[in-house]
């Protein structure tokens, strides 16, 4: 497959939906990036991080299964992909259908992950079918801990117990909300609503901080109904790929999709939509290939007061990154977890290291 070995391309950013939160991302971190000097590769790590990671992002699209010795690769050709083989005492576990990932990010925190859960086509009991979502999972095999949050943690200091309620601002617009569906369904404003809203009179603040205990009281409800459960985490790296039949002919992604070719922008944001681990509202760093296919994020995150196998932590770093590739109406999600310090040994996160940043997405002979 050809790439563009001329300078950067300019996008139209303005085009990326910025009603969602890979959309106010994109307009926030990519498109401060692809001037005229943005580099083709990342060289970042929040900050703690004991190492730099260095990736081409390019090189993604270098494999045919001709080029690949199977002595130093691991190829799944029926998927369509390849990376070099971990140690031969390492896990290899591929699973379809598999279910869509789960770990510790933005999307755990349960208000938004509620919030999230009606956008995505894979909160669908038994839909699945196989080959829609295939992951295979490298990791060490004694690498397995129990993660678990309590009420005082916090994910990238976003608390878990996280109530939007507790501010007026958000009590406020919500009321509105109401007012405007009511109106829009009806032609009557309800009477007194602009008191209520603007708390001018006694009775309009009472009104007011009745709606707002209720709002709080119903939330809290929400979140402890989606609170999570203790997650297995495993230092590893995992190669899902998603087809985009999950999406096509879903009512909310359909008009976005209908008559268009699948494309980067739009396949980044339909798994981050999708899957709540790949929620990142405060990404630290960016790569795209020069071909537009592929996209390379670190989306790290700092856990606060949780426990790993039953000791508590007061903080840790979640280096996570997130290469996201796209194949004809296919999209390949490559995230590489590794908990500072904590989980595996320096010597087994370097070895993911070389595992996540060896992936290539098998390309047909004279592609």
């Amino acid at each position: 497959m050809a790439t563009n070995k001329g300078g950067p391309k300019r996008h139209g950013f303005w085009q990326i939906s910025t009603g969602t939160v890979l959309g106010a991302v994109m307009m926030a971190v990519v498109g401060g990036l692809l001037g005229p000097k943005a580099p083709w590769f990342v060289e970042r790590l929040t900050a703690g991080s004991r190492e730099q990671v260095t990736f081409n992002v390019n090189s993604v699209f270098s494999g045919t299964p001709r080029d690949l010795d199977p002595k130093r690769w691991y190829v799944d050709q029926e998927v369509g992909f390849a990376f070099a083989k971990p140690p031969s005492e390492w896990l290899i576990n591929k699973t379809n259908p598999s279910a869509p990932l789960a770990g510790p990010s933005i999307g755990t925190v349960p208000f938004h992950r509620f919030g999230m859960s009606q956008l995505s086509p894979l909160g669908a009991v038994g839909k699945f079918q196989r080959d829609d979502i295939v992951t295979t999972e490298i990791r060490p095999a004694s690498s397995t801990h129990k993660l678990a949050f309590s009420d005082s943690s916090t994910i990238d200091a976003v608390p878990l117990k996280f109530n939007p309620a507790t501010s007026e601002d958000f009590v406020k617009r919500t009321i509105a909300m109401q007012v405007r569906m009511q109106t829009a369904t009806s032609g009557d404003l309800p009477t007194g609503v602009i008191d209520i809203l603007e708390q001018r009179t006694a009775e309009g603040r009472e009104l007011f901080e009745r709606a707002r205990s209720e709002l709080e009281t119903q939330f809290e409800k929400v979140i402890r109904a989606n609170w999570p459960a203790p997650l297995e985490y495993s230092d590893n790296v995992t190669v899902t790929r998603f087809k985009t039949s999950l999406f096509r002919g879903d009512p909310i992604y359909e008009a976005v999709l209908r008559d268009r070719s699948l494309d980067l922008f739009t396949g980044s944001e339909l798994v981050s939509l999708a899957n709540p681990e790949l929620i990142s509202i405060n990404t630290k760093s960016a790569s795209i290939s020069a071909n537009n296919l592929a996209m390379l994020l670190d989306t790290s995150v700092e856990l606060r007061n949780f426990t790993l196998d039953g000791r508590s932590h007061d903080v840790a770093e979640l280096r996570r990154f997130v290469l996201i590739a796209l194949a004809k109406d296919e999209i390949f999600v490559v995230v590489w977890r590794n908990l500072v310090g904590l989980g595996a040994t320096g010597k087994e996160a370097d070895r993911m290291h070389e595992v996540f940043q060896s992936f290539k997405l098998l390309q047909g002979e004279g592609s």
